[in-house]
């Protein structure tokens, strides 16, 4: 059986033709505004043509109803977590494809203070900056009110009156507690003394909009740093960094030029990997906005992961019964394996190790991405949604951390030990177990971006 490669020519031919053939949909808006958790909301939006089928990435759409060009449907706002915007595609009778985009905020309900205060007040600042600070760590909405503004000191004096207080400090708190107690806190040794035992109990009682803290439902922290460690321990990647260990020990290359190498090494890969997850992530999410391309662009990937899981699960029965590796059909082909061999063996003894290193990084990740993209490109796939945001740098940082620590680990230990034969040992027995991981974990990722039009 052949083992797998891969053309870039060929995939830029087949995405050329994909935006040639398929028409670059429209899309339509419909915006919420502000919703409530645990409430349904009724939606109907009339098209130009006869709609024929519609496929939605989420199951909060329900009663959906299709009549000629009108579709209806409700959505439910499942709780807090719930995230926007959520998607429908339209499949008209002339086999077109258009996107229905739903967007919203979801209303979140703050517990909430007031501080009233001078903006030529000295001692206001430093107790500004101190109820700032708590307010950003403990989830707490702060009204600021200059008592400068006549509205606001007409405001507080108001509640002095109401609640018999003779003398205002420049600096007061107003907040309600939950066994409906209206507390104030008048001057700072009473912000001080109260403020932060009155924290747990401070009610919300005005509401506040926000989603950007939505956490999406279906791609964990744990699933990213598992991705990362199990594509770092990657048959493909483990051999490649053995190879280049056996270079160094035959070169007999000492330890300070080896550290070198190696750490110039790892960050030409952690580089490489990082910048090609920052720009596939941007044209995934400029696919999004074409269904057509969007949706044929996931069964290309979900096609690639079943056929990836089916040759893993090959491995694993051949490696059962003949215990080699050998004929594995998910390995670094042998042309590639020589290009690696004559990379190492030409540049390790060059001068500039440091930059020759970090291009050597650059083009071993290039070549074992053929093995490693099995991992990557679906990640990237459930990672990134409709747009990218600082979260999404850090679980691609996250990833690429982790991808590279198994390699660091066994740089660091192979500095110490000197001994190539453990590696190579290492890397057939616990080939099984790694294996088996892998097949584990890409039936999860097929199992989710399956469930987005389940």
């Amino acid at each position: 059986m052949a083992r797998i490669g891969f053309n870039n020519n060929k995939f830029i031919m087949i995405l050329f033709f994909l935006i040639i053939f398929y028409r670059l949909s429209s899309s339509f808006y419909v915006d919420l505004h502000s919703t409530e958790p645990g409430k349904t909301y009724s939606i109907s939006k009339k098209f130009d043509n006869n709609i024929d089928r519609i496929i939605s990435d989420c199951s909060c759409f329900r009663n959906i109803n299709i009549s000629g060009e009108t579709l209806s449907f409700d959505i439910f706002i499942e709780n807090e977590v719930f995230f926007f915007p959520k998607r429908i595609y339209i499949v008209y009778s002339d086999s077109q494809i258009d996107t229905l985009i739903v967007n919203g905020i979801i209303k979140k309900l703050l517990p909430e203070i007031n501080y009233y205060f001078s903006s030529t007040c000295k001692k206001c600042d430093r107790i500004r900056e101190y109820i700032m600070k708590i307010s950003h760590e403990n989830d707490l909405y702060v009204n600021l009110y200059d008592i400068n503004n006549e509205i606001y000191l007409k405001d507080l004096l108001g509640k002095t009156s109401k609640y018999n207080i003779e003398y205002i400090f420049p600096n007061v708190i107003t907040y309600n507690l939950k066994n409906n107690e209206f507390r104030v806190l008048n001057g700072e040794d009473e912000i001080y003394k109260h403020l932060l035992k009155d924290l747990k109990h401070i009610t919300p009682y005005k509401e506040k909009y926000t989603n950007d803290s939505i956490k999406e439902y279906d791609f964990s922290y744990l699933l990213i740093i598992t991705s990362g460690l199990l594509d770092g321990i990657n048959p493909c990647a483990f051999s490649v960094i053995v190879l280049l260990l056996s270079f160094i020990t035959y070169f007999k290359i000492g330890r300070k030029k080896y550290l070198t190498i190696c750490l110039s090494y790892i960050l030409g890969i952690f580089i490489t990997y990082l910048l090609f997850g920052l720009g596939l992530s941007k044209i995934l999410i400029f696919l999004n906005d074409y269904p057509k391309i969007s949706i044929i662009l996931d069964i290309i990937i979900l096609s690639f992961l079943l056929l990836i899981i089916l040759f893993t699960l090959s491995d694993i029965t051949t490696f059962i019964k003949n215990r080699s590796y050998s004929s594995a059909i998910i390995q670094i082909p042998k042309r590639l394996k020589l290009r690696l061999h004559n990379l190492f063996r030409k540049n390790l003894k060059k001068k500039y190790i440091f930059l020759v290193s970090f291009i050597v990084g650059i083009n071993v990740s290039v070549i074992e991405g053929i093995c490693t993209g099995q991992i990557y490109i679906p990640v990237l796939r459930l990672m990134v949604k409709d747009n990218f945001n600082i979260r999404n740098i850090f679980q691609l940082m996250l990833y690429n951390i982790m991808f590279v620590t198994p390699i660091l680990i066994i740089v660091i230990s192979y500095y110490f030990m000197k001994k190539i034969k453990v590696y190579k040992v290492m890397s057939k027995k616990y080939y099984l177990l790694t294996k088996f991981m892998i097949f584990i974990l890409l039936s999860i990722f097929f199992i989710l971006l399956i469930n987005r039009y389940v």
